[in-house]
């Protein structure tokens, strides 16, 4: 599998978008996002990932392009409650025409995203990134629902993990490790927004050998 040229992501990319400019998107948390996903489609080998929240779709467009550059397809699923954002990856998958993208509208902890996946016979996910609402109840019902979704090896990424005011995202992410003893990286950012990393435990050297718990 070959490695990602990461550094050419945003130029693909910015054809996409004719607001914000280029500038914005090269900043930030989407720069972050640009490099840290990626990697870790390629590292999962994640040919199906979730998404928890739309928003402006940069995550779904990098998440479309990681899985068009690194397999040649895949799969992805857009969870949101917002039509507009919801119109906004139907845009950008127009531009992606090797990845099946599949949209769906809900709120949280009804298991929607399980229903369809179900329903579309879509297998577990090897990533599922998690950015829709921010208080815990919302936060963890997402987080809960991806875990059940993924992989035994697969990876959760869940943005925004800072404590603010109203805010119940560290909150949602520490218990959801807790209560199903999953390893946690943190990747900090300068402005607070950090990204969580959750995975199953792996086992080196226990009598389980090398295996996810």
């Amino acid at each position: 599998m070959s490695e990602i040229p990461v550094p050419f992501c945003f130029d693909e990319l910015n054809d996409f978008f004719s607001k914000p400019p280029a500038s914005d998107i090269r900043s930030g948390n989407t720069l972050d996002a640009g490099i840290l996903l990626p990697y870790l489609v390629w590292a999962f080998k994640a040919d199906i990932c979730l998404e928890f929240g739309v928003y402006q779709a940069y995550t779904s467009s990098i998440l479309m392009w990681s899985m068009q550059a690194v397999f040649n397809n895949g799969t992805l699923v857009c969870f949101d409650m917002d039509d507009e954002a919801l119109r906004r990856a139907e845009r950008i998958a127009a531009h992606f025409p090797l990845i099946s993208t599949h949209l769906v509208k809900g709120v949280s902890g009804k298991n929607v995203v399980a229903k369809t996946m179900k329903r579309k016979k879509i297998g577990k996910a090897g990533l599922a990134y998690v950015d829709g609402g921010h208080s815990f109840k919302n936060a963890y019902s997402d987080l809960l629902e991806s875990l059940r979704l993924i992989r035994s090896d697969g990876v959760i990424v869940a943005h925004d993990y800072f404590n603010k005011k109203n805010y119940g995202v560290v909150k949602a992410v520490d218990k959801l490790a807790a209560d199903h003893r999953l390893q946690k990286f943190i990747m900090p950012h300068p402005r607070g927004a950090s990204f969580a990393i959750l995975r199953r435990q792996v086992d080196p050297a226990g009598k389980h050998g090398n295996k996810v718990l």
